[in-house]
């Protein structure tokens, strides 16, 4: 697993249920922190996975919220 891999977003956002929630569609797995080893299986079985297949080459726009850096 590696987080420079295509199609990963990282970024914080208020009021989440735990520290670190990784998400995909219809599923979510809440973390106390990013070292936790079930966050590399969760992005290594969703990451590109044909459930995600909507979403794979769309454009990023209309999100909310302003990036950092």
């Amino acid at each position: 697993m590696t987080l420079g891999s295509r199609f990963v977003t990282v970024s914080p956002y208020p009021g989440l249920p735990s520290p670190v929630v990784a998400s995909a569609w219809g599923v979510q797995l809440k973390l106390d922190n990013a070292s936790d080893p079930r966050l590399s299986k969760f992005i290594d079985k969703y990451r590109l996975n044909p459930q995600t297949a909507p979403e794979i080459g769309a454009s990023c726009t209309g999100g909310v919220g302003t990036p950092i850096g």
